[in-house]
């Protein structure tokens, strides 16, 4: 399994990603894997114009291409990721639903991968 950077993004960022982003991430990476599609990261925490939240600040966002993917592999990836990690996903500003992949245009077309806020219990302190 593989993926890749696109250029300008720092592969130290992924240290700053929270763990259910992580678990999005790598998930991401097998789901592209078993069904031979490329996998390339477009932006983890950086600052770009046109972002609406704070997720990728946070730490709690990554973006990736759907370059080379049809429009069948594209639904089938939001499909998978919004029924499989709705319990972590962030809430989508267009909807109020938990959402963990949109795909949308902010500067071309792309996914945005989304975890929900962490919040620590008392026994986790």
């Amino acid at each position: 399994m593989t993926f890749h950077l696109k250029q300008g993004v720092d592969i130290q960022d992924l240290t700053k990603l929270t763990p259910n982003t992580l678990i999005l991430f790598a998930d991401f990476v097998s789901f592209c894997y078993r069904n031979k599609l490329p996998c390339v990261i477009t932006s983890l925490c950086e600052d770009v114009p046109g972002r609406i939240s704070s997720t990728h600040r946070e730490g709690r966002a990554f973006d990736a291409s759907s370059g080379g993917w049809t429009d069948d592999e594209i639904g089938k990836c939001e499909k998978y990721f919004n029924e499989k990690f709705k319990d972590i996903a962030a809430i989508s500003y267009i909807d109020n639903l938990p959402r963990a992949c949109i795909y949308h245009k902010v500067n071309g077309w792309h996914f945005h991968f989304q975890a929900r806020r962490m919040e620590l219990t008392d026994e986790e302190t």
